[in-house]
């Protein structure tokens, strides 16, 4: 199904992220791109590159919580 694979710990970009095929066949997991590596497409209509699942990979850089920046109505409440 794929040409080419992620390698554990090395950092790719991700090139887009859409709804695939899983391995078995069934429509409907969100895929990763990566710029990286291209694959072929699926067998399957619309023909879709093979993606990797999203759940394999994990952010090196979570967002940044804006919540502890932001004002708080109910902890200037907490505080009066």
């Amino acid at each position: 199904f794929y040409n080419s694979l992620p390698i554990k710990d090395r950092v790719y970009k991700v090139r887009d992220l859409g709804v695939g095929i899983s391995l078995q066949g069934e429509p409907g997991e969100v895929v990763v791109y990566l710029e990286e590596l291209q694959n072929p497409c699926s067998c399957v209509p619309p023909y879709p590159e093979r993606g990797f699942a999203q759940h394999r990979f994990r952010e090196i850089e979570p967002p940044a919580n804006n919540l502890e920046e932001a004002e708080c109505p109910l902890e200037e409440l907490a505080h009066k």
